[in-house]
Order: structure tokens, then C-alpha cells, then sequence
């Protein structure tokens, strides 16, 4: 679905169960973790091409932060059975677009668990940057 968002609105509320992906395809989010008593805990970025798949999907959980725009901008919004339709059909697109330098290298991609063969879960350097010891964004 694609929505468009003036300056300001919210899109998720910290709290909110948000079984979504979304995708920016124009404008800036900015993703805020308040505290209790409202302070501003943490704000983050999201520009054009940036993906946020919320963790609500997998455990149910809250949102930890609140999502608006910081700009007029317009996201691409995808329901949890879409996107597991879209990754189990496409697990290899999957692995390329979130490890662009190993896509880039040939990366095999194995048949039966869609993960690459030298990069199974439980390897050594992880599944990927956030897995994989001293590697961050």
C-alpha cells in the first residue's frame, strides 16, 4: 500500500502493535524513543530506500519507539502475510539486498534453508552485520 504523510503525522505510536513493514520511498521519518515523563530518548533517521520492519511481526511486542514524518513523504506499507509471502518466494533477493558486498562477491545461496552456504545460522561470523562480532551500523 502506498500512503502518504504530511509533516508530522504519526504512522506508529510508541506502545502500538505494528505487524508492518514499510519501505520510504520519498521525504525523511524520524523514529523517536521517549520516556515515561516524555524526554526524548533516542531519534533516529530514515531516508529514501531505508526499510523498518517492525520487531512485532516476530514477538508481538510494542513498538519501543513512535515513527512520523519529518517531512511530507510517502512510504510503501506491507501487512505481515505480505512480506512472508515476499521472503519465502524470494529468499535470495532477501540475502542480496541486505548483504550487497557478498551479492556483489557470489554468495551461493543454499536451496533448502535460502541461507548462503558459508553463512548458516550459528556460523562463526554470523548471518549478518548485526549478528556478526564488532560489527555495526
Amino acid at each position: 500500500m502506498l500512503r502518504r504523510c504530511d509533516k508530522g503525522e504519526s504512522i506508529i505510536r510508541q506502545g502500538q502493535t505494528w505487524r508492518c513493514g514499510l519501505l520510504v520511498d520519498s521525504g525523511v521519518l524520524r523514529m523517536v524513543t521517549s520516556s515515561a515523563d516524555g524526554r526524548v530518548l533516542a531519534a533516529v533517521l530514515l531516508h529514501p530506500g531505508d526499510l523498518f520492519l517492525s520487531h512485532s511481526m516476530f514477538d508481538d511486542g510494542a513498538a519501543p519507539a513512535s515513527l512520523e514524518a519529518e517531512s511530507p513523504s510517502t512510504v510503501y506499507i506491507w501487512d505481515e502475510s505480505t512480506l512472508t509471502r515476499l521472503v519465502k518466494s524470494n529468499q535470495e533477493a532477501l540475502w542480496q539486498a541486505a548483504h550487497p558486498s557478498e551479492s556483489d562477491a557470489g554468495v551461493q545461496v543454499t536451496q533448502s534453508t535460502g541461507w548462503p552456504s558459508s553463512r548458516s545460522p550459528g556460523a562463526s561470523r554470523g548471518c549478518c552485520w548485526t549478528c556478526s562480532a564488532g560489527r555495526g551500523r
